[in-house]
């Protein structure tokens, strides 16, 4: 799978009429935060298509100004996704240095399990492979 950084920095830097290389990159930026944060890869997409007014058929491919917009807000959303679950696992670290250390935590158990029951269920397929799935329906 593709590093969530790489990518975003190949989607922002998007130029030219059919920057065909950003608009993967963009889509290795929803797998990633996809797998990041357990939420459907086509969630993320449908929200981005309406945000910025494009759409995955070709003619509807977007330009790269809003390739480069949607990319601003993916990395908006993974560095809150990130801040936030730091922030849990720290308070978790602090309260196993005090003794806890069985004390369940409910809100940092539940984006775990989020996040392993959704990478347990989809395979690392890429671009291509998204659409192969997004088109068969399944």
């Amino acid at each position: 799978m593709a590093c969530f950084r790489g990518c975003a920095r190949r989607a922002l830097a998007a130029a030219g009429d059919r920057p065909s290389h950003a608009w993967i990159a963009l889509h290795h930026c929803v797998e990633s935060l996809a797998r990041l944060t357990g939420e459907p890869f086509t969630k993320i997409f449908a929200r981005l298509e309406a945000a910025h007014n494009f759409g995955r058929q070709p003619a509807r491919w977007p330009n790269a100004a809003q390739i480069r917009a949607a990319a601003a807000d993916l990395v908006a959303e993974h560095q809150a996704f990130l801040a936030r679950y730091n922030a849990l696992v720290a308070r978790r670290r602090v309260e196993k240095k005090a003794g806890f250390r069985h004390r369940r935590h409910g809100e940092l158990e539940r984006l775990e399990a989020i996040r392993q029951a959704h990478n347990h269920a989809l395979p690392e397929v890429g671009y291509w492979g998204w659409r192969r799935i997004r088109e068969s329906g399944s």
